[in-house]
């Protein structure tokens, strides 16, 4: 697993089946903000073998995102052009909700929701 900030720079590598979890950009009054992430992130991080993305954020693009073979998890959806800053970190812990992800965990996701414990 990767957690950080930066999508493009880290799914443009070898995901050898892990997760990217990022912390996008923060959530204001109701509104998720632009999305880090669309369709062709997806697919570039599908076809350099990442097993999934999470963002505590918006992504867009969801219908052609759902015809791409890589697990996808968000916030929702939101049309603005996607937006990256090329800044972030990476295999740092990220929190959201309940959760804390860091690269040691593992990560279990289905239509529910996501579980994560330390790896073993």
């Amino acid at each position: 697993m990767l957690v950080g900030e930066h999508v493009l720079g880290a799914v443009d590598a070898p995901g050898r089946y892990a997760t990217f979890v990022q912390q996008a950009e923060k959530v204001r009054g109701g509104e998720i903000g632009r999305p880090p992430s669309d369709d062709v992130i997806a697919g570039i991080a599908a076809s350099n073998g990442w097993a999934g993305l999470i963002i505590n954020g918006a992504v867009r693009d969801v219908v052609a995102m759902a015809t791409i073979g890589i697990g996808i998890k968000a916030l929702g959806s939101n049309p603005h052009k996607t937006t990256t800053t090329g800044v972030g970190q990476r295999d740092i812990p990220v929190s959201f909700g309940s959760a804390t992800f860091t690269p040691a965990s593992e990560i279990y996701c289905d239509e529910d929701g996501i579980v994560t414990r330390a790896r073993r």
